[in-house]
Protein backbone atom coordinates (compact mmCIF):
# COMPACT_ATOMS: atom_id res chain seq x y z
CA UNK A 1 0.00 0.00 0.00
CA UNK A 2 1.46 3.19 -1.14
CA UNK A 3 1.08 6.65 1.09
CA UNK A 4 -1.74 8.43 -1.01
CA UNK A 5 -3.89 4.80 0.03
CA UNK A 6 -3.57 4.96 3.23
CA UNK A 7 -6.60 7.29 3.80
CA UNK A 8 -7.88 6.32 -0.04
CA UNK A 9 -10.91 4.20 1.17
CA UNK A 10 -12.39 7.01 3.46
CA UNK A 11 -11.76 9.34 0.91
CA UNK A 12 -13.23 8.12 -2.03
CA UNK A 13 -16.56 7.64 -0.70
CA UNK A 14 -16.72 11.03 1.47
CA UNK A 15 -15.36 13.02 -1.70
CA UNK A 16 -15.80 10.58 -4.81
CA UNK A 17 -18.89 10.07 -6.91
CA UNK A 18 -20.95 13.06 -6.15
CA UNK A 19 -21.68 15.70 -9.06
CA UNK A 20 -23.33 19.16 -7.42
CA UNK A 21 -20.04 21.03 -8.45
CA UNK A 22 -20.86 21.74 -12.05
CA UNK A 23 -23.87 22.50 -13.55
CA UNK A 24 -23.72 19.80 -16.23
CA UNK A 25 -20.14 17.83 -17.04
CA UNK A 26 -19.61 15.70 -20.03
CA UNK A 27 -16.91 12.67 -20.56
CA UNK A 28 -15.84 10.46 -23.37
CA UNK A 29 -13.26 7.79 -23.42
CA UNK A 30 -12.55 5.73 -26.27
CA UNK A 31 -10.01 2.75 -26.95
CA UNK A 32 -9.36 1.92 -30.39
CA UNK A 33 -8.09 -1.28 -31.81
CA UNK A 34 -4.70 -0.02 -31.64
CA UNK A 35 -4.65 0.52 -28.19
CA UNK A 36 -4.78 3.97 -28.55
CA UNK A 37 -6.95 5.58 -25.89
CA UNK A 38 -8.92 8.94 -26.89
CA UNK A 39 -10.67 10.90 -24.14
CA UNK A 40 -12.61 14.26 -23.94
CA UNK A 41 -14.53 15.99 -20.74
CA UNK A 42 -16.15 19.34 -20.59
CA UNK A 43 -17.71 20.82 -17.70
CA UNK A 44 -19.83 24.32 -17.51
CA UNK A 45 -19.36 26.28 -14.09
CA UNK A 46 -22.34 28.89 -12.26
CA UNK A 47 -20.58 31.55 -13.88
CA UNK A 48 -21.79 29.97 -17.15
CA UNK A 49 -17.60 29.35 -18.27
CA UNK A 50 -16.45 26.06 -19.79
CA UNK A 51 -13.45 24.27 -18.76
CA UNK A 52 -12.79 20.75 -20.17
CA UNK A 53 -9.82 19.33 -22.81
CA UNK A 54 -9.27 16.54 -24.90
CA UNK A 55 -6.26 13.87 -24.36
CA UNK A 56 -4.43 11.10 -26.59
CA UNK A 57 -2.78 8.30 -25.49
CA UNK A 58 -0.41 6.18 -27.54
CA UNK A 59 1.24 2.43 -26.30
CA UNK A 60 4.00 1.43 -28.26
CA UNK A 61 4.63 -2.14 -27.48
CA UNK A 62 7.56 -2.70 -29.12
CA UNK A 63 9.35 0.21 -26.61
CA UNK A 64 7.28 0.22 -23.58
CA UNK A 65 7.12 3.92 -23.52
CA UNK A 66 3.49 4.84 -23.59
CA UNK A 67 2.44 9.09 -24.99
CA UNK A 68 0.37 11.10 -23.58
CA UNK A 69 -1.03 14.17 -25.46
CA UNK A 70 -3.15 16.92 -23.78
CA UNK A 71 -4.67 19.99 -24.80
CA UNK A 72 -7.28 21.85 -22.42
CA UNK A 73 -9.87 24.68 -23.13
CA UNK A 74 -7.88 27.26 -21.68
CA UNK A 75 -4.69 26.62 -23.87
CA UNK A 76 -2.50 24.19 -22.09
CA UNK A 77 -0.54 22.17 -24.22
CA UNK A 78 0.45 18.67 -22.14
CA UNK A 79 2.95 15.68 -22.75
CA UNK A 80 3.48 12.77 -21.13
CA UNK A 81 5.76 10.14 -21.11
CA UNK A 82 5.70 6.44 -19.01
CA UNK A 83 8.72 4.74 -19.90
CA UNK A 84 9.51 1.20 -19.30
CA UNK A 85 10.57 -0.14 -16.13
CA UNK A 86 14.66 0.30 -15.68
CA UNK A 87 14.50 -1.88 -12.33
CA UNK A 88 12.19 -4.18 -10.71
CA UNK A 89 9.48 -2.39 -9.44
CA UNK A 90 10.41 0.90 -10.80
CA UNK A 91 7.45 3.01 -12.94
CA UNK A 92 8.77 6.52 -14.66
CA UNK A 93 6.88 9.43 -15.77
CA UNK A 94 8.15 12.75 -17.69
CA UNK A 95 5.48 15.48 -17.48
CA UNK A 96 5.95 19.00 -19.67
CA UNK A 97 3.34 21.69 -19.79
CA UNK A 98 3.67 24.37 -21.75
CA UNK A 99 0.76 27.80 -22.10
CA UNK A 100 1.64 29.51 -25.72
CA UNK A 101 -0.34 32.39 -24.42
CA UNK A 102 1.45 32.91 -21.20
CA UNK A 103 4.60 31.23 -22.47
CA UNK A 104 4.68 29.23 -19.30
CA UNK A 105 6.27 26.01 -19.52
CA UNK A 106 6.38 23.37 -16.87
CA UNK A 107 8.47 20.21 -16.77
CA UNK A 108 8.53 17.20 -13.57
CA UNK A 109 9.30 13.84 -13.17
CA UNK A 110 7.80 11.19 -11.13
CA UNK A 111 9.34 7.61 -10.00
CA UNK A 112 7.31 5.01 -8.58
CA UNK A 113 9.12 2.38 -6.56
CA UNK A 114 7.53 -1.12 -4.92
CA UNK A 115 9.37 -3.32 -3.20
CA UNK A 116 7.60 -6.75 -1.33
CA UNK A 117 5.91 -4.30 1.52
CA UNK A 118 7.72 -1.21 0.74
CA UNK A 119 6.92 1.77 -1.64
CA UNK A 120 8.07 5.31 -2.34
CA UNK A 121 7.14 8.08 -4.45
CA UNK A 122 9.50 10.97 -5.72
CA UNK A 123 8.17 14.02 -7.44
CA UNK A 124 10.86 16.32 -8.77
CA UNK A 125 9.59 19.82 -10.23
CA UNK A 126 12.53 20.58 -12.55
CA UNK A 127 11.49 24.49 -13.46
CA UNK A 128 10.05 25.55 -10.69
CA UNK A 129 12.87 25.88 -7.80
CA UNK A 130 13.25 23.54 -8.60
CA UNK A 131 11.40 21.06 -6.10
CA UNK A 132 10.86 17.93 -5.10
CA UNK A 133 8.11 15.62 -3.07
CA UNK A 134 9.23 12.15 -1.72
CA UNK A 135 6.78 9.86 0.37
CA UNK A 136 7.34 6.81 1.58
CA UNK A 137 5.02 4.15 3.29
CA UNK A 138 6.11 0.15 4.74
CA UNK A 139 2.27 -1.87 5.15
CA UNK A 140 2.90 -5.08 7.16
CA UNK A 141 -0.09 -7.53 8.37
CA UNK A 142 -2.65 -4.97 7.58
CA UNK A 143 -1.21 -1.86 9.00
CA UNK A 144 0.53 0.65 7.14
CA UNK A 145 2.83 4.07 8.28
CA UNK A 146 4.09 6.24 6.01
CA UNK A 147 5.56 10.15 5.64
CA UNK A 148 6.24 12.97 2.99
CA UNK A 149 8.11 15.66 2.92
CA UNK A 150 8.82 18.66 0.17
CA UNK A 151 11.95 19.82 -0.41
CA UNK A 152 13.24 23.50 -1.57
CA UNK A 153 16.82 22.71 -3.54
CA UNK A 154 17.62 26.37 -4.35
CA UNK A 155 16.55 27.90 -0.55
CA UNK A 156 17.73 24.73 0.79
CA UNK A 157 14.97 24.16 2.79
CA UNK A 158 11.87 22.11 3.86
CA UNK A 159 8.96 23.33 2.56
CA UNK A 160 6.31 20.67 4.29
CA UNK A 161 6.07 17.27 5.65
CA UNK A 162 3.46 15.12 6.57
CA UNK A 163 2.85 11.71 7.96
CA UNK A 164 0.41 8.96 8.35
CA UNK A 165 -1.16 5.31 9.48
CA UNK A 166 -3.65 3.28 8.54
CA UNK A 167 -4.80 -0.39 9.57
CA UNK A 168 -6.69 -2.44 6.44
CA UNK A 169 -8.96 -5.49 7.84
CA UNK A 170 -11.56 -7.48 6.35
CA UNK A 171 -14.36 -4.71 5.20
CA UNK A 172 -13.04 -2.16 7.16
CA UNK A 173 -10.02 0.18 7.23
CA UNK A 174 -9.17 3.33 9.40
CA UNK A 175 -6.85 5.96 9.46
CA UNK A 176 -4.89 9.20 11.32
CA UNK A 177 -2.79 11.51 9.04
CA UNK A 178 -0.72 15.09 10.11
CA UNK A 179 -0.10 17.10 7.56
CA UNK A 180 0.99 20.74 6.89
CA UNK A 181 3.96 20.11 9.22
CA UNK A 182 2.36 18.42 11.62
CA UNK A 183 -0.48 21.22 12.01
CA UNK A 184 -3.77 19.44 10.36
CA UNK A 185 -4.88 16.62 12.20
CA UNK A 186 -7.41 14.11 10.14
CA UNK A 187 -8.45 11.11 10.94
CA UNK A 188 -11.09 8.53 9.64
CA UNK A 189 -13.08 5.10 9.76
CA UNK A 190 -14.46 3.26 6.52
CA UNK A 191 -16.89 0.04 6.40
CA UNK A 192 -18.62 -1.77 3.73
CA UNK A 193 -21.51 -2.78 6.35
CA UNK A 194 -22.71 -5.35 3.93
CA UNK A 195 -22.48 -5.79 0.13
CA UNK A 196 -25.03 -2.62 -0.25
CA UNK A 197 -24.12 -0.43 2.34
CA UNK A 198 -20.53 1.57 2.63
CA UNK A 199 -20.04 3.87 5.44
CA UNK A 200 -17.28 6.47 5.96
CA UNK A 201 -16.76 9.46 8.55
CA UNK A 202 -13.34 11.77 8.64
CA UNK A 203 -12.84 14.71 11.50
CA UNK A 204 -10.10 17.19 10.75
CA UNK A 205 -8.41 20.15 13.10
CA UNK A 206 -6.24 22.67 11.79
CA UNK A 207 -4.26 23.24 15.81
CA UNK A 208 -3.34 26.93 13.89
CA UNK A 209 -6.69 27.99 14.53
CA UNK A 210 -7.59 26.13 17.53
CA UNK A 211 -10.53 28.56 17.92
CA UNK A 212 -12.27 26.77 15.28
CA UNK A 213 -14.35 23.66 15.64
CA UNK A 214 -13.45 20.43 14.21
CA UNK A 215 -14.73 19.63 10.90
CA UNK A 216 -16.64 16.39 10.90
CA UNK A 217 -18.17 14.71 7.69
CA UNK A 218 -20.31 11.21 7.38
CA UNK A 219 -20.90 9.60 3.98
CA UNK A 220 -22.72 6.88 3.30
CA UNK A 221 -23.13 5.02 -0.20
CA UNK A 222 -26.61 2.51 -0.58
CA UNK A 223 -26.34 -0.09 -3.89
CA UNK A 224 -29.93 0.38 -5.49
CA UNK A 225 -30.23 -2.40 -7.80
CA UNK A 226 -27.15 -4.53 -10.07
CA UNK A 227 -26.45 -0.66 -11.81
CA UNK A 228 -27.18 1.82 -9.53
CA UNK A 229 -26.59 3.75 -6.25
CA UNK A 230 -27.08 6.57 -4.32
CA UNK A 231 -25.23 8.73 -1.99
CA UNK A 232 -25.34 11.21 1.04
CA UNK A 233 -22.74 13.06 2.99
CA UNK A 234 -23.53 15.85 5.76
CA UNK A 235 -20.86 17.50 7.49
CA UNK A 236 -20.66 19.27 10.97
CA UNK A 237 -21.49 22.66 9.06
CA UNK A 238 -24.85 22.20 7.73
CA UNK A 239 -23.96 21.10 4.18
CA UNK A 240 -26.17 17.54 3.06
CA UNK A 241 -25.06 16.25 0.04
CA UNK A 242 -26.80 13.73 -1.79
CA UNK A 243 -26.35 11.79 -5.33
CA UNK A 244 -27.62 9.13 -7.24
CA UNK A 245 -25.68 6.97 -10.25
CA UNK A 246 -27.02 5.19 -12.71
CA UNK A 247 -25.29 2.98 -15.58
CA UNK A 248 -27.70 3.14 -18.54
CA UNK A 249 -26.36 0.45 -20.75
CA UNK A 250 -22.67 -0.50 -20.98
CA UNK A 251 -20.39 2.56 -20.39
CA UNK A 252 -23.27 4.82 -20.49
CA UNK A 253 -23.56 6.19 -17.14
CA UNK A 254 -26.03 9.10 -15.81
CA UNK A 255 -24.91 11.34 -12.34
CA UNK A 256 -27.28 13.37 -10.90
CA UNK A 257 -26.36 15.91 -7.38
CA UNK A 258 -27.52 18.41 -5.39
CA UNK A 259 -25.33 20.25 -2.17
CA UNK A 260 -28.16 21.47 0.06
CA UNK A 261 -26.90 24.53 3.24
CA UNK A 262 -29.75 23.29 5.63
CA UNK A 263 -28.42 26.54 7.36
CA UNK A 264 -29.16 28.32 4.85
CA UNK A 265 -32.22 27.16 3.36
CA UNK A 266 -34.24 30.96 2.30
CA UNK A 267 -31.04 31.98 0.45
CA UNK A 268 -29.47 31.16 -3.04
CA UNK A 269 -26.29 29.02 -2.00
CA UNK A 270 -27.25 25.85 -2.83
CA UNK A 271 -25.95 24.25 -5.99
CA UNK A 272 -27.25 21.07 -8.42
CA UNK A 273 -25.72 19.15 -11.29
CA UNK A 274 -25.95 16.56 -13.80
CA UNK A 275 -22.75 14.49 -15.34
CA UNK A 276 -22.89 12.03 -18.54
CA UNK A 277 -20.08 9.51 -18.99
CA UNK A 278 -19.51 7.54 -21.88
CA UNK A 279 -16.78 4.90 -22.88
CA UNK A 280 -16.21 2.19 -25.46
CA UNK A 281 -13.68 0.15 -25.73
CA UNK A 282 -13.22 -1.87 -29.33
CA UNK A 283 -11.29 -5.22 -29.47
CA UNK A 284 -7.75 -4.91 -29.57
CA UNK A 285 -6.02 -5.46 -32.64
CA UNK A 286 -3.92 -8.37 -32.69
CA UNK A 287 -0.02 -7.92 -34.62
Amino acid sequence: MSYSSIPKQTNDLINGGFYHSAPVALSVKSKVPNGVVLSANGKSSPSGAISGGFEASFPDKVSGVTLTQGWTADNKLTTKFALPSFAPGLKTELATTFVPSAGSRGANVTFNYSHGPFTSKIFADLLKGPTFKSDFAFAKSGATIGGEVEYDIPAGAVKGYAAAVGYAGPGYSVFASATSKLSVFSAGYYTKASDDVQVATKATWNSKEPAQAVDFEIASQYKIGPTSFSKAKISNKGILTLAYTNTLQDGVKLGFGVSVDTQKLNNPVHKAGLSFSFESAAPVAKF
